[in-house]
């Protein structure tokens, strides 16, 4: 929400009798506290919606061990197709996760908070145009990702709510398209897992991803 002393700057210089709009990708709280402080008895229009992802993504939950989520990752880079957009939790994780792709010889970048305006334009200009196939982003910098053919979407990190669950997958699957999402569950993020699929009434593919331990028992 940096631009909120802009929009104040703009909003005093503005007649006290006008029509004002206010268009958000999703509707949290620091944007509620924007359309409450400037908007006068407003009409709420929601197009799609916030409570299910599309259906033409399919879902697929990974249960893995939080040490083996990168190995997955590049796992998966290696057997499917198309760009790849990663959400971790923290900046310090979208980093990690970004250096190792490359060390690992992706091209990956990144996109979080601590980023300049200018280097986030620079990560979504060159993963848009296809010169890095990876893009690995925290929720916070995510919002404003419209980015067209996003072929998968990887939820590295569990997101905190439903709703972060529904904003992330929607990056793929755009205008009908097919699209597939891979959420990374760790032993601890089960119960998680399940809470995001009551709440939106769903029922993601499961695939277990053995440990060097199962593979000694089998």
């Amino acid at each position: 929400m940096g631009f909120q002393p802009a929009i104040a700057r703009i909003a005093a210089t503005l007649p006290a009798v006008r029509q004002t709009l206010c268009y958000s990708a999703t509707l949290e709280g620091s944007v509620k506290e924007v359309a409450r402080k400037y908007l006068n008895n407003p009409v709420r229009v929601e197009i799609g919606s916030v409570l299910k992802p599309a259906e033409n993504v399919e879902l697929r939950t990974f249960e893995v061990e939080p040490d083996k989520k990168q190995e997955l990752l590049e796992h998966l880079l290696g057997a499917e197709t198309g760009s790849f957009l990663v959400f971790v939790r923290t900046k310090h994780g979208a980093d990690r996760v970004a250096r190792r792709l490359v060390r690992s010889g992706h091209s990956a970048t990144q996109i979080h908070g601590d980023r300049s305006q200018a280097q986030r334009n620079q990560a979504l200009r060159s993963f848009s145009e296809g010169r890095h196939r990876v893009l690995v982003a925290t929720d916070v910098a995510a919002r404003g990702i419209d980015v067209a053919n996003v072929a998968h979407v990887i939820n590295f990190d569990m997101p905190k709510m439903a709703e972060d669950f529904v904003h992330r997958v929607g990056r793929t699957g755009r205008a009908s398209a097919h699209g597939v999402a891979s959420t990374f569950a760790g032993p601890a993020e089960r119960g998680d897992l399940r809470k995001i699929e009551r709440t939106l009434s769903i029922s993601m593919k499961r695939f277990r991803v053995r440990s060097a331990a199962d593979a000694k028992a089998a």
